[in-house]
């Protein structure tokens, strides 16, 4: 059994949308979001864990501005390529998008992780919007720079270090500077809390050295969700996944067969 990479469209308020993800296993439905300068990629080596008790569906984000649009263009893409309900599993601005989703269309999950993410973004509006906000005045490289160096410090303490680094780094080079800031404004959108449908189980995964979504906004995430079941890694930065995925894949299992 191979990876399968499968590429489309939908149209979305009479725009053609491009979509991309990987395929890959056998049983029920996984999808795994990625986070700011994740891709389909991101989670290659938890589908080869987990393939063998779910197909899973490992995202890329669609191009869209604002939160409200991916849920409604995910909702499409959902419907269309897996038309059944499934387990969601969201890192970073993927759980962020994730919560949303399961908010408004709840029929379609069967249970959701939010992992290295968050739910209430005020500290992260308050630390990073006006940075955002000039950052569209600054050059490109400064901007790839600067997100490279934070990704560096995440990553570079593990084994396995220099691969990982360079993925994220190409994808980092590859998003560009428009796509790079559309995904940032993400985490940074001023919304509604995402409220969670109490049948459906939760779970948050999260590092005790994560230096891009600190505790204060992990303790935020497990008091809006006080029914979730919490698995702490010890250590893997924001890319626990990346760093040690036969243990990620473990934990994963763990929680799926617990409910």
């Amino acid at each position: 059994m191979e990876i399968e990479l499968i590429e489309g469209d939908i149209e979305f308020r009479d725009h053609l949308i491009e979509f991309k993800y990987q395929k890959y296993g056998t049983g029920a439905p996984l999808v795994l979001l990625p986070g700011t300068i994740g891709d389909e990629q991101l989670f290659t080596k938890i589908q080869l864990q987990v393939g063998e008790e779910f197909t899973t569906y490992a995202f890329d984000h669609p191009i869209t501005s604002k939160i409200s649009d991916i849920v409604e263009i995910f909702k499409i893409i959902f419907d269309q390529e897996i038309n059944t309900k499934f387990h969601i599993i969201g890192t970073s601005v993927g759980g962020w998008i994730a919560q949303h989703l399961t908010q408004r269309y709840p029929e379609m999950i069967r249970s959701l992780i939010i992992a290295n993410s968050f739910n209430d973004n005020l500290i992260l509006r308050l630390n990073n919007n006006f940075s955002y906000k000039i950052s569209r005045f600054l050059p490109w490289f400064f901007i790839k720079n600067t997100i490279t160096s934070h990704t560096k410090s995440s990553i570079f303490m593990f084994d396995n270090a220099q691969e990982n680094f360079d993925y994220l780094s190409h994808n980092i080079k590859n998003l560009g500077k428009s796509r790079l800031r559309t995904r940032l404004g993400w985490s940074l959108e001023k919304t509604e809390l995402p409220e969670i449908q109490a049948n459906i189980p939760i779970g948050i995964f999260y590092t005790s050295d994560d230096p891009i979504v600190k505790y204060e906004l992990t303790e935020i995430l497990i008091k809006n969700y006080p029914d979730a079941r919490i698995t702490k890694f010890i250590t893997g930065g924001h890319f626990p996944y990346l760093v040690d995925p036969k243990l990620y894949a473990r934990r994963i299992q763990e929680f799926l067969s617990s409910i």
